[in-house]
Order: structure tokens, then sequence, then C-alpha cells
């Protein structure tokens, strides 16, 4: 399981994904460009996953029932890194950006949910699966004995080490019971990295200034805030998004009202504490 970073350069490299969207054809002159599809429901995003997962386990089934003796860097490893590496993972992005920013809070948790069963999903039948770690430690072996073609590139040869490393980390070179453990841990820490990051996303915080506590901050940003009323004085109430931390901290006079807005955001989500404590524990018993 990955813990969240979302970034612009993440976001941009969304933008190349052709399988999630669609075409939009300016002039004849113009060359298509993609955009991201923001009109799947709930149920389409459920399906669509379901369809990904059943395509993934024809690959694994595909190599799984390459003979031992004809395993070879295209009929094991090119499936694995072209069909489920690249384009799951872009679907996954997919999934990760809508669980983001998606204005429809059914579709965020529909993604967050969808994202973490491919991501599970790939974790238990592709990286811990000791039965594709031994095909591909056969595609070595097979290239080192001249059964097969060999690599004639640096990078597919990097590919290979690199990719038997992968499978290293998560423990397939361990006694099976100490994979078990292993495996075991990763999904306890995969879980509560889930529960901690959706705890944050869906935390609805908010403080109350007065005008003349958000002062240098401009109109335009404060305009963009609701409004109360308490004993007959104006105050804007303010979440605790990034860009509403980010406008206080940078534009805000008041060394008070930075101060005030960072204690308020770094008090959300306590329970998190707890989910914190248990992940750092969890990760010594690595």
């Amino acid at each position: 399981m990955k813990f969240y970073n979302l970034n612009i350069i993440f976001i941009i490299s969304l933008f190349i994904i052709q399988s999630y969207t669609h075409t939009i054809k300016t002039d004849s002159k113009t060359k298509p460009h993609h955009v991201i599809n923001w009109s799947y429901t709930s149920d389409e995003l459920k399906n669509i996953t379901l369809q990904k997962i059943e395509e993934e386990k024809e690959i694994i089934e595909q190599v799984l029932n390459v003979p031992d003796l004809k395993c070879s860097f295209e009929n094991v490893v090119v499936p694995l890194i072209s069909k489920i590496e690249n384009e799951m993972t872009f679907f996954s992005y997919y999934l990760y950006l809508l669980e983001n920013v998606a204005p429809e809070k059914e579709i965020r948790h529909t993604s967050a949910e969808c994202y973490s069963e491919i991501e599970e999903f790939n974790y238990n039948n592709v990286w811990t699966n000791k039965k594709i770690y031994e095909k591909i430690l056969r595609v070595k072996r097979n290239i080192n004995s001249y059964r097969v073609k060999q690599l004639r590139s640096d990078e597919d040869k990097r590919l290979l080490e690199k990719l038997i490393n992968e499978f290293k980390v998560v423990g397939l070179d361990l006694s099976e019971a100490e994979s078990e453990k292993l495996s075991e841990l990763d999904m306890k820490i995969g879980d509560l990295e889930y529960t901690f990051t959706d705890c944050i996303y869906e935390d609805n915080t908010t403080v109350s200034f007065t005008k003349e506590e958000l002062e240098g901050i401009p109109e335009r940003v404060l305009e963009g805030f609701d409004k109360e009323t308490i004993d007959g004085k104006e105050y804007y109430i303010l979440n605790t998004l990034t860009s509403t931390l980010k406008a206080v901290a940078q534009y805000a006079k008041h060394e008070s009202t930075r101060k005030k807005m960072s204690i308020i955001s770094g008090q959300r989500c306590k329970e998190n504490l707890d989910i914190l404590k248990e992940t750092v524990n969890l990760r010594y018993e690595y």
C-alpha cells in the first residue's frame, strides 16, 4: 500500500492516461489532446475496477502457465510490466486523483475503496506471489544457461534485476513462516495508512476569525469563505485545507492569527495519533 503524497507533478502525469479519457479536437490543424474523464458514476468506477482485476487475473494465469524451461523476458517480465504494472498503475493514479479532488463525496469514497481494492489485489496476487517470483528467477536462470533469448539492452538487464529485488524486499526469499508474518504486517500497516489519510481528507475542522484578524489576506481569498455572526459581529469561517493554511501563513499580518491557524491545523484528527503509534510499532516488528 502506498502512503499518499499528492503534488502537481503527479497531477500532470495523470493527463497522459488515455484509457480513461476522452479526446477533444479543436480544429483540423490541432492535434487531439486528452483530458481526465470526470463523468464516471460510483457504479461505473466499481465495474471498471472489477473488469481491470479480471484482466489482471488472466495475465497472472498466462505467466504462471509458461513452462519453466521456456520462461523468458518476453513471456514473463514483459506482460507483468506492460500490462499489470504500467496499465494498472495508470488506473490507480486515476482513482487516486478522484479520491483527492472529486467534488462529490460518494465519488471520493468509491475511488478510495477501488484504489485500495486494486492495491490489495496487486499486493496479494502479484508482488507477494511466490509462484510469480519463481517464474522470474527461472527467467534469469534460462538466460544465464542460454535456453532463451539473451538480453541485449542494459535497461532490460537492470529491469530484471530490479524486479527480482522488489520481490526480495517483500520477503519472498524468506522462509514460509517469515514471509507470512511479513505479509500480515504489510497488510495491517496498509489498512492503517488508508484510515489515517481518509480521516485527514474528510476532516471538517473550521475556525472563525474577524476581518481585522485576517488583515493582509487578499479580498479575493476572503470572498471564498462562509461567514457567521456572533454577538452582532461578523466572522469568516476558515477551513483547514492546504490552500487556506497557505493563504493565512503567507498573507496574514498578525502573528496571533497565523499561530492560531497553525495550532488548529495541528490538532486535527486526534484519533490519528493512536493510528500512528500502532503503525510505528508494527514497523519495528519487521
